[in-house]
């Protein structure tokens, strides 16, 4: 049954709760996985400062980043990005070729180069931006 909207006033966007928890069970086992085997690591390094939960913040962070993220993008109607997606693809697939210019691309980790694909995973600038991860 429809329900009568206001004007002004838009339906609620729907979502699929059982992905909803599946996500947030998955994301928080990842946040005990990160801690449980990086406080080691995080304990014995400098750069951490003897901090054990040093990388267990930074996940917190960046998960915290993406749902605020996650949420911004759900408010997008789908309409636009349907219309989007061809240009979107293609921007990656541009991106993806820019790491072949040289100059531009550079090795990270002196990774192999292998005859499927090409050592250069991140674009030289001023941060480290690798196409492949966006």
């Amino acid at each position: 049954m429809l329900r009568s909207v206001s004007p002004g006033r838009a339906l609620p966007a729907e979502y699929d709760a059982g992905v909803l928890w599946a996500a947030l069970l998955l994301l928080t086992f990842g946040m005990v996985m990160v801690y449980s085997a990086s406080i080691a690591l995080a304990e014995a390094g400098k750069f951490t400062e003897g901090k054990s939960g040093y990388f267990l913040e930074r996940h917190a962070l960046f998960f915290t980043a993406s749902v605020v993220a996650g949420m911004l993008v759900f408010q997008v109607p789908m309409r636009l990005w349907q219309r989007a997606a061809p240009w979107l693809f293609v921007l990656g697939v541009a991106l993806l070729v820019l790491l072949l210019v040289p100059g531009l691309g550079r090795e990270v980790n002196g990774a192999p180069t292998t005859p499927c694909a090409s050592s250069r995973s991140c674009i030289a600038s001023s941060g480290d931006f690798s196409p492949c991860s966006a």
